[in-house]
């Protein structure tokens, strides 16, 4: 007959057991999701259909992207924002990153889908951005951008301070920009100010920069067209691409490093570990 001394060592040792499995199991889950994780986005061989979309996919950077970058040595987020607004820092996948991605935050009228909202006539949900000036409201209390102009117009106020609200933008859109996209670091922990004055959180879910009054201007566009298309033992491959104008006239030629990624979902697209800029002044 079992004492109770014995009824209680052997109630421990069964505890114990029973723990162990459960910190294994635990840490084997945890371990699937960090090799998950890892295993997010992976290099894939293309078929010939796909480098023949290198310049599809990718047009919008190839087109709009006139500087070098490189993926082991620059933030991609400086390169991202153009006073306060997202550049021309994304491919033509609209439809798969619906799909696999993140979900839109709506469709433009020329039937554009867009991850992101601006103008939001409020002060950003931290707090890091100046605040709205009480000049700045109407007698309806709603933001007035004709009278931040008046302000901008008459008193000794710095433009990049007169904030007239703020934008809002899809964490997941932007964070597979960074690392799906040009291979950097997603950052949801810093504050970030970058050399045109764009300052950038993220919280909850989203990425946010003021709106500030003022033009942003436009950028310039010009058609690229693979001059030649060479593998590389990594996965990669390097690309030599030519840009014309709209007269077709040669403006420059650049380099590129792609790769072709899949994430888990089957999805896979083109991404950027390096550009070189008008290689014929290097």
């Amino acid at each position: 007959m079992q004492t109770s001394k014995s009824k209680y060592v052997i109630a421990l040792f069964v505890l114990t057991i029973s723990f162990l499995c459960s910190s294994c199991s635990e840490t084997k889950v945890t371990e699937t999701k960090v090799a998950e994780k890892k295993n997010e986005y992976r290099l894939v061989t293309p078929t010939q259909e796909e480098l023949d979309e290198i310049v599809p996919r990718l047009e919008p950077i190839l087109s709009m992207f006139h500087k070098d970058y490189d993926c082991t040595k620059d933030n991609i987020y400086e390169y991202m924002f153009h006073y306060d607004h997202l550049d021309y820092v994304y491919p033509e996948y609209d439809s798969e990153i619906e799909a696999f991605v993140a979900e839109p935050f709506g469709v433009s009228d020329a039937g554009f889908v867009f991850w992101y909202e601006y103008g939001i006539p409020e002060n950003d949900p931290l707090g890091k951005f100046p605040k709205i000036r009480d000049e700045i409201y109407d007698e309806n209390g709603n933001v007035n951008e004709d009278l931040a102009w008046d302000l901008l117009e008459t008193q000794d106020v710095y433009y990049r301070d007169l904030i007239i609200g703020h934008n809002k933008f899809s964490g997941k859109y932007i964070d597979w920009l960074v690392e799906g996209i040009w291979n950097g670091k997603a950052d949801h922990k810093s504050f970030m100010k970058f050399e045109d004055e764009t300052r950038l959180y993220y919280y909850d879910g989203f990425y946010y920069t003021p709106e500030c009054v003022g033009d942003r201007g436009g950028g310039i566009f010009y058609y690229p067209k693979i001059h030649n298309i060479t593998p590389l033992e990594d996965g990669k491959y390097e690309i030599v691409y030519q840009l014309y104008n709209d007269g077709d006239e040669y403006v420059a030629a650049n380099k590129a490093v792609v790769g072709l990624k899949e994430i888990s979902s089957g999805f896979r697209f083109w991404s950027i570990f390096s550009i070189d800029y008008d290689i014929d002044k290097a």
